[in-house]
């Protein structure tokens, strides 16, 4: 808002030279414009908003960047770049120990493989041998040493079963599922962390520059006369 705020001295050219007090709206308008500083410049000077802009933007820190630094594997990268190094070794870490675990699984280590195995009534497990002893012609007739009363295996064949034991598994599946939850685990967590750090930082920063940075006014001094009379004055923009 424009206002002229210098007091304004009407004279009127009459003779003698007779001064009067007038009011800035009951002044009529100059027919002869004496003199007014040329402010066209003024026009492609920055505003206090490009000011501020510009201020912010040396300091501001990128959500976007912030964001996509933490899809790369890890987690943590965003955090980094928002200057929170401490911070980005928790999704770094949870990140590591998921993809040991995972690789462990697709390396094979926990796969298992099942088998049959001879299971004795009484003594348990027994060499798997032992379970084809009593249908086997010849050697069916040996004593069964594993029977109280010594009879030979055709008799005892029954104390003997076949069982499976174990399943097959391989982790290979299992492991690349972990890699990926803990990829997707991870770069959430790293993302919301430096987002949330990132919009702290700008909210902060922002905040400071409007407490700081202040408009000057700009004064423009105006001499003008018209048959009836004239001013001088100042106009300043605020």
């Amino acid at each position: 808002m424009r206002r002229i705020v210098a007091a304004i001295v009407a004279a009127g050219l009459v003779p003698g030279l007779a001064i009067a007090q007038v009011s800035p709206t009951e002044a009529p308008p100059p027919r002869t414009l004496l003199a007014q500083v040329d402010d066209s410049d003024l026009d492609e000077e920055m505003t206090l908003d490009d000011i501020k802009d510009e201020e912010f933007e040396k300091d501001a820190q990128s959500m976007g960047a912030a964001i996509g630094l933490s899809l790369l594997p890890g987690g943590g990268w965003g955090l980094m770049y928002a200057d929170k190094g401490a911070q980005s070794t928790v999704p770094l870490v949870l990140f590591v120990a998921g993809a040991v675990v995972g690789g462990l699984y697709v390396g094979g280590v926990f796969d298992e493989s099942s088998k049959t195995v001879c299971q004795h009534t009484r003594d348990g497990r027994v060499p798997i041998d032992e379970c084809g002893i009593g249908g086997t012609a010849g050697d069916n007739q040996a004593t069964d040493p594993r029977d109280p009363q010594m009879r030979p295996y055709f008799a005892t064949q029954d104390d003997y079963e076949r069982i499976t034991v174990g399943e097959d598994f391989d982790g290979t599946e299992t492991g690349i599922i972990i890699l990926g939850a803990t990829y997707v685990a991870t770069s959430i967590l790293g993302a919301v962390w430096a987002g949330l750090v990132v919009s702290e930082h700008n909210d902060r920063l922002r905040k400071d520059i409007d407490s700081t940075v202040q408009r000057q006014p700009t004064v423009r001094p105006t001499l003008a006369f018209s048959d009836e009379g004239g001013f001088a004055g100042f106009a300043i923009d605020f």
